[in-house]
């Protein structure tokens, strides 16, 4: 209805030397964004939501929308302070009105589809909260004494499986890279502080090697990284 409609222009997005594509809605699964234009009015793009969402019984939860403002810096300065995509748009138009409440600051991100999305922001900033995710359900596994075998099993499923969207979306950087194997070595060790008893050659080692085949993240990283080209 959005594309439809014509009351929505969205953005036109270049996409080559002399290609160019208009984008107005992306909708996967329960996740939904929207790209509006300055000449966009919020007013009309939430009456064409809630007709569609009356005709098809979903509803949009607004005051989880976030807004991220794209264009020069000097419009994302005046998006902030004024609160309207255009500034000669009356006060009815502005994102509050419609229950958005939340646009975001430079340094600022938010999850879209598993990857986070924002200006400016740094790539660690992008995986604290993986990072922290990770740490914290580590901890709860720490608490059921697996054996080593047990704690190999789960580094893999938790700090591989945590990580591997945001690697092939965004990758990883260096630093987070480090940490993470790090977090998985002294999980498997079942060491808080310190250095690992052996060299981790023989946690990553194949078991007819005498090894415990445990995730070697940075062959994955460049794995995934691989695939990309």
């Amino acid at each position: 209805m959005a594309r439809k409609s014509g009351k929505i222009k969205g953005l036109n997005i270049r996409t080559g030397p002399n290609t160019s594509r208009n984008v107005i809605l992306a909708l996967f699964a329960d996740d939904a964004t929207v790209f509006l234009s300055e000449d966009d009015k919020p007013s009309e793009l939430w009456e064409i939501l809630d007709e569609w969402c009356e005709a098809s019984g979903a509803k949009f939860n607004k005051p989880k929308t976030v807004a991220i403002p794209v264009g020069s810096t000097d419009y994302q300065r005046q998006l902030r302070l004024s609160g309207k995509l255009n500034p000669d748009h009356d006060d009815s138009e502005k994102l509050d009105a419609f229950d958005i409440l939340n646009i975001l600051m430079d340094g600022e991100a938010t999850r879209i589809l598993g990857a986070f999305l924002g200006n400016k922001t740094s790539a660690e900033q992008k995986w604290n909260t993986v990072v922290e995710k990770i740490t914290t359900s580590l901890e709860r596994w720490n608490n059921h004494h697996p054996t080593m075998i047990g704690r190999r099993l789960i580094a893999q499923m938790i700090v591989g499986g945590m990580t591997q969207f945001l690697t092939r979306a965004q990758g990883m950087p260096e630093k987070v890279e480090r940490r993470l194997a790090q977090i998985a070595w002294r999980f498997i060790w079942n060491i808080p502080t310190g250095s690992p008893p052996i060299i981790n050659d023989f946690l990553f080692a194949p078991f007819v090697e005498g090894g415990l085949a445990a995730l070697d993240l940075s062959a994955r990283v460049e794995a995934i990284d691989l695939i990309k080209l």
